[in-house]
């Protein structure tokens, strides 16, 4: 806001004064980026630290569905998606710093994706998600593992707008693990709760062990639980 206010000033600056002015408006910008990157941070490393108590995820829910259903209305009654954007953009931005802590923190194999499901576990958790795991093997040279989700407190936002599930949540999913393994692919999403199907299906693929199969043999999570909104 004050960039625009300056840049808006510039045009009225004699001489020289114009280029201070849009010099001044560039410093006030790089100082808001690096204003909005910290809070940021420090709204991710307060959720990492308050994951395990109930009462703050049932609080962090609810945030959650609080900013949804502002973007749902935005969508539905201005026509627009700004709120939904900056949503995914920042669940984009989560991701990419999440990754590489929780693969850390939860001991985490980036060769098998059954190691791998524990990240996604540690986020149902948080958010009041249950499911359970299939283990695949390989397929054209790829290891596959899937996620059924099969309850879901936030599948009723999603019905009204599942743009929420494949792109918001894919998003995140998808920056997630990318950090953590550069060749991870999660397919599209379209079995999907929201949808009206029996749970919404996360297919994970990594690359595949010259050998066929995982790095390693390390059983991976059979079922998450969390606590419902």
């Amino acid at each position: 806001m004050l960039a625009g206010v300056c840049a808006q000033r510039e045009v009225t600056l004699p001489g020289g004064a114009g280029h201070e002015g849009e010099q001044r408006g560039e410093r006030l910008a790089v100082v808001g980026a690096v204003m909005r990157e910290d809070l940021e941070e420090s709204l991710f490393r307060f959720v990492e630290a308050v994951a395990d108590e109930p009462r703050w995820r049932r609080r962090v829910q609810r945030a959650m569905r609080g900013a949804l259903r502002v973007a749902i209305w935005e969508s539905r009654w201005l026509g627009r998606d700004r709120v939904l954007e900056d949503l995914t953009a920042l669940a984009t931005r989560w991701g990419r710093f999440r990754g590489p802590r929780l693969a850390k923190m939860l001991d985490v194999d980036p060769a098998d994706p059954r190691s791998l499901g524990r990240i996604q576990d540690w986020e149902d958790a948080l958010l009041g998600v249950t499911g359970h795991w299939t283990v695949e093997g390989t397929s054209e040279g790829r290891c596959v593992a899937t996620k059924h989700e099969t309850e879901c407190p936030f599948a009723d936002l999603g019905a009204q707008d599942t743009r929420i599930c494949t792109k918001l949540v894919h998003g995140l999913e998808t920056a997630t693990f990318s950090a953590v393994v550069p060749d991870y692919h999660l397919v599209p999403l379209s079995r999907l709760l929201s949808k009206g199907d029996a749970s919404c299906t996360f297919r994970h693929e990594v690359p595949a062990d010259p050998s066929g199969g995982p790095a390693h043999g390390a059983g991976g999570p059979k079922e998450s639980r969390g606590s419902s909104v």
